[in-house]
């Protein structure tokens, strides 16, 4: 892929498509089916760039809020669907794993905007969150609000395909 078509696709997407295909998960736009680690990765990366956009625009956390609560509660919520019936075991390794892809995912995506220029970041941060990272967040939670039982769907073919190639 070039540069600069890799310019014009939304960085924060590409940042959970690349750390999800570095630990060998499989992504729904990637055209497979989503496993409950990208399911979980993705609730918890929306979650960590909303937190970390709020130290710059403090309204993304009250603009994020769906009808699940702010953006800690829908991905609570999200992982308690995805963790739920699964052994102790498995679900500590499922949030573990997703909370660790998410994280890094989510630097990844903050890290394109480091430069030695401190105001000059700050500017390009600022301008991220409050366009494509709002975007993108206002867009998850609405997907998720509108179209739950879907959602639920996929988690539950997902947790089927878990359980077939990670046996109790």
């Amino acid at each position: 892929m070039s540069i600069t078509r890799l310019s014009t696709i939304n960085m924060s997407k590409c940042a959970v498509i690349a750390v999800a295909c570095l630990f060998g998960v499989r992504d729904a736009s990637a055209g497979g089916s989503e496993n409950i680690e990208t399911i979980l990765t993705k609730a918890f990366f929306i979650q960590n760039i909303t937190i970390y956009c709020s130290q710059f625009t403090p309204k993304i956390i009250e603009n994020s809020s769906g009808k699940y609560g702010d953006i800690s509660r829908l991905a609570y919520h999200i992982r308690q669907e995805v963790v739920s019936e699964l052994p102790a075991d498995q679900s500590i390794f499922v949030v573990r794993r997703s909370a660790d892809m998410a994280r890094a995912g989510a630097l990844q995506a903050v890290r394109q905007f480091y430069e030695l220029d401190r105001d000059r970041e700050r500017a390009r941060i600022v301008e991220w969150c409050e366009q494509s990272a709002t975007l993108e967040i206002a867009e998850y939670v609405e997907a998720h609000d509108e179209k739950h039982d879907a959602f639920v769907a996929t988690i539950i073919e997902a947790k089927k395909r878990y359980n077939i190639t990670n046996p109790k």
